[in-house]
């Protein structure tokens, strides 16, 4: 499954340089009352910050950071804090995005005992009003589904505490995991079925708009933070899940979402 996070980091990074973003002015550390600096790790320093919108101030749950000396990217928490490990002492290009936002791109200098800042993101007009275009398709598709639906927004997901997508849903649709009995399948875990109308049920999960064949292991790859849509039809049966990253490629193309009842009969066909 370590295929699935390097194909998820390859199409977000092949996305953010579509939208042209990396022109955009550095980043800038705010002076003001500094805590505590973060404590180092044994492999580097820790960068501590927080992504905002530069006119509200308010906080972006979500914004991607990638700094090019460390390996994956930290999102940032519901609260817009994020946290970078490992960070070895010294100049490190850095790049901070958001959909419907401009990137930052900058130089951060770390020190041996690490770096606090914030980050202030600028909205990309144009861009934020596709996403929203974007949204309400989305609501509309789900609202035309002629099975029992139940829809979770980008604002839903960001806001979240769960550790992973898999716990978000179960938590949120009340799904309690069991043994698939008969429906079992290799390589199935302890609990991958779940209780609907009183029936343990193999859930098909799509991501992206392609069969999960990991289940809910694939589930459990995915941060809430980093999910623009999660939508439960026919009661829990087919759980669909669009990835931030993924909508992005979407607008910049000008598709649309495929019909809900549509994806889950070529994707989940009985």
């Amino acid at each position: 499954m370590r295929f699935r996070e390097f194909f998820t980091h390859l199409r977000w990074f092949g996305i953010v340089t579509a939208l042209a973003l990396a022109a955009s002015s550095p980043v800038r550390a705010q002076t003001g009352e500094q805590t505590s600096a973060p404590a180092a790790s044994p492999g580097g320093a820790v960068v501590l910050g927080r992504v905002v919108d530069a006119a509200t101030l308010a906080p972006l749950p979500g914004a991607q950071v990638r700094v090019s000396t460390v390996p994956g990217v930290a999102l940032a928490d519901a609260n817009g804090v994020f946290t970078v490990r490992d960070v070895p002492p010294g100049d490190h290009e850095t790049m901070v995005s958001r959909i419907g936002y401009r990137s930052r791109v900058a130089v951060w200098r770390v020190g041996e005992e690490g770096l606090e800042l914030e980050v202030q993101l600028e909205v990309e007009p144009l861009v934020m009003e596709a996403i929203q275009v974007q949204s309400r398709r989305f609501e509309r598709r789900m609202n035309s589904s002629g099975a029992a639906a139940r829809g979770f927004d980008a604002n839903e997901l960001r806001s979240s505490s769960y550790p992973n997508a898999k716990e978000f849903v179960r938590a949120r649709m009340g799904f309690a995991g069991v043994s698939c009995g008969a429906l079992a399948k290799p390589g199935d875990g302890p609990q991958d079925c779940v209780v609907i109308r009183g029936a343990p049920t193999r859930v098909c999960i799509i991501i992206d708009e392609r069969p999960a064949f990991g289940g809910w292991f694939e589930m459990e790859l995915l941060n809430p933070q980093e999910l623009f849509r999660v939508d439960v039809i026919g009661g829990g049966r087919v759980v669909q899940v669009y990835t931030t990253s993924f909508v992005a490629h979407m607008t910049a193309r000008r598709q649309t979402p495929t019909p809900a009842d549509l994806l889950s009969m070529i994707a989940c066909p009985r």
